[in-house]
């Protein structure tokens, strides 16, 4: 044997004569392809003005000083050039890339790659995307999406996506943290213990307990003003109305009518399972809502047990029973 198995360093034999001609040779590749990085991988023919020692990996379709040497590790060195064919295991570092190279028998690929794809991570410390982790942040991602799917059906999956989210004890906390400029704005989850709770801050520090779900009762606790958005002010009423179904009522929660004299409505559109809906009288004519009335359909009727007059300035909250397919009265004058 007159050289090493896997780089092709030249032995010096006994001997042997210019023995320090050997022994450079043999530095000349140590110097080549050990810690090997290459300038560049995308080059078929050699640069224009290569310095000494620099690499390169030679692209397919080599030419010119190149030709024939398809993915070899060029190295410059003494004003000419010498080529390394690579072998398995082989890694490489891609300056114009910042990546890691690996060869895998027949070709240059990520070095993570070889032989074939991480299918499994386990027991990890840290994971930083985009950003560096850290012992109080051991996963951060810096990103403007993230994308989780359902591994459908056809994949062997069953169509279906659920997170599962766990904590020790009752008075732990599990929750979604929401931050501006990383200071915190608000948090939903069980904070502290097993109840749904929705908080709001202002400041980071100062918490109000906004909206509560009772674990064992689902019953709501609203901590703070409760606010009837969608709010419309329809064209005066100027005749009896029947089904009555003014523009805008489908996203309303408030209606403010006013009538040029007396005037019935026997039923209200949009009736929806635990629907509610304020009616104020913003005018000075009075308003009546007909109970039980046959004039308009009966999944839009009302049913108080009685008549309901709105006088100037007076005002009814109505709630949907889609039990009964009616308006009921909540409160009223």
């Amino acid at each position: 044997m007159t050289s090493t198995t896997n780089l092709g360093l030249p032995f010096i034999e006994a001997s042997q004569a210019q023995k320090h001609v050997t022994h450079n040779e043999a530095l000349r590749v140590l110097d080549a392809l050990v810690m090997l990085s290459v300038i560049d991988r995308d080059l078929s023919a050699p640069p224009q003005s290569p310095a000494d020692g620099d690499r390169y990996l030679v692209k397919a379709g080599g030419s010119g000083a190149f030709v024939g040497k398809d993915n070899q590790i060029a190295n410059f060195s003494d004003s000419a050039w010498t080529f390394y064919p690579p072998r398995l295991g082989w890694t490489c570092y891609v300056v114009d890339e910042g990546m890691l190279l690996g060869w895998n028998g027949e070709a240059w690929e990520a070095a993570f790659n070889i032989p074939g794809p991480i299918t499994e991570l386990h027991n990890m410390n840290l994971l930083g995307i985009g950003t560096t982790a850290d012992a109080g942040n051991p996963f951060s991602a810096k990103l403007n999406n993230a994308l989780w799917t359902a591994r459908y059906d056809a994949d062997g999956g069953d169509g279906a996506l659920r997170f599962k989210l766990n904590k020790e004890t009752a008075a732990d906390t599990l929750s979604f943290l929401l931050q501006t400029g990383f200071s915190a704005r608000a948090e939903i989850g069980l904070t502290g213990d097993d109840d749904f709770h929705f908080k709001v801050t202002a400041d980071g520090n100062t918490w109000t307990d906004a909206l509560l779900l009772d674990k064992s009762t689902g019953s709501v606790k609203v901590n703070s003003g409760f606010y009837l958005t969608g709010d419309i002010s329809p064209s005066q009423i100027t005749a009896d109305q029947n089904d009555y179904n003014p523009a805008g009522l489908s996203a309303a929660s408030v209606l403010r009518l006013s009538s040029d004299a007396t005037r019935n409505l026997t039923g209200l559109s949009g009736g929806g399972r635990g629907r509610i809906v304020a009616i104020i009288n913003v005018g000075s004519n009075g308003i009546v809502l007909k109970d039980a009335n046959a004039s308009s359909a009966a999944s839009n009727r009302f049913s108080f047990g009685a008549d309901v007059t709105l006088a100037a300035k007076q005002s009814a909250m109505l709630w949907y029973d889609a039990a009964d397919s009616r308006w009921k009265l909540l409160t009223g004058p």
